[in-house]
């Protein structure tokens, strides 16, 4: 049986980008090639943010945000390397690190900073790359994360001056 062109050309890209998992499960395959798509830009504009920022932090002797952001963003790197570990485990590694920003963005700068942006992305990206199980589970630890740092309020957080501002 013969294809049209359309076909051909779409089938032909399927491969080229390697869309199709080794189990020919369609929906695997976009999630790897989506999941390197964005852990690829979170590298490529992380690098743009993170340069000026480590310039700074050095010019300034803030030793603990010249480490924070580097393991940050050098985690960052590795689950984008590491395409020989199986997808759902880098899925998973991957988006607990986008948790983990979101927890020390809420630790740092409180509920006004951009640690909720961080954990929606957790929460959406779960869903995205693991499924719906996984996605409601992230938004149920989002939930209860909110709770945690609206409940207690801003009293309870160390002061972080010395180590973010290094003061």
């Amino acid at each position: 049986m013969e294809h049209g062109l359309g076909e051909s050309i779409w089938r032909w890209l399927e491969r080229r980008a390697q869309l199709l998992s080794q189990d020919d499960n369609e929906s695997g395959g976009w999630r790897q090639f989506v999941f390197n798509g964005v852990f690829l830009t979170l590298v490529v504009l992380g690098g743009i943010s993170y340069l000026p920022t480590f310039l700074g932090a050095l010019q300034q002797g803030m030793w603990g945000t010249v480490l924070l952001y580097s393991l940050i963003y050098l985690f960052g790197f590795s689950v984008l390397l590491l395409r020989k570990v199986e997808f759902r485990l880098r899925a998973v590694i991957g988006v607990a690190g986008l948790y983990l920003v979101g927890l020390c963005t809420l630790e740092i700068a409180g509920l006004a900073g951009s640690g909720r942006i961080w954990l929606f992305c957790f929460s959406l990206l779960a869903c995205l790359f693991l499924g719906l199980r996984w996605g409601l589970i992230a938004l149920g630890m989002n939930i209860l994360t909110m709770a945690f740092f609206a409940g207690w309020g801003e009293g309870w957080r160390p002061d972080w001056t010395q180590l973010y501002l290094g003061l």
